[in-house]
């Protein structure tokens, strides 16, 4: 989602959007400087941008919900705080992260079996303090899933494509939060 407002938005009109594109323009030592050493720049860069995709991805599960259709919401831009808001929708909601020591490694192999995923010209260092950020995001996440109720799934090294299925069993299972603001017709 938040591509797809880069393409229709501008920096001057949206500047929160494209906060990460800021940092995706330092040089790759500098964004390897922040994501080890001053992971919460990254994070609050995050949460910038996610806050600010969401303004779309509200208003998008509210008109699908409204014409009968279920919906499945992934990314980084979904965040615990910004679900627990959605009003008068029955929802499902659980988050996922990835604090293992050897995400690093999941990180890799993922790159390295999908020719199209962005980390596969990414050195072993960039690797590495990104998934550093990861951890801490991941860190966040599970925090501000438990302060809001949500089920937290850590994946704790497992590849993302394998944790999958476990979530949608999860989901389908009711084993999840479930809204529990009231409905209005």
């Amino acid at each position: 989602m938040a591509m797809v407002l880069e393409e229709v938005l501008r920096p001057d009109v949206e500047p929160d959007l494209f906060v990460i594109d800021r940092f995706n323009a330092l040089s790759e030592a500098e964004k390897i400087r922040i994501m080890r050493e001053n992971t919460t720049e990254r994070l609050e860069a995050q949460l910038v941008e996610g806050r600010a995709v969401w303004r779309a991805v509200e208003p998008f599960v509210l008109r699908e919900v409204e014409e009968g259709r279920d919906v499945v919401v992934e990314g980084v831009a979904i965040l615990p705080e910004l679900v627990h808001q959605l009003q008068n929708v029955e929802y499902k909601a659980l988050f996922l992260g990835n604090q293992s020591r050897n995400h690093h490694w999941n990180i890799k192999q993922g790159a390295i079996e999908n020719e199209r995923d962005w980390m596969g010209k990414a050195s072993d260092e960039f690797i590495a303090a990104f998934a550093t950020f990861v951890v801490q995001m991941s860190a966040f996440i599970e925090k501000e899933a438990h302060k809001y109720g949500f089920r937290y799934f850590e994946l704790d090294g497992a590849p993302f494509d394998e944790a999958m299925g476990l979530v949608a069993q999860a989901l389908m299972a009711d084993s999840v939060h479930k809204s529990d603001h009231p409905v209005r017709q």
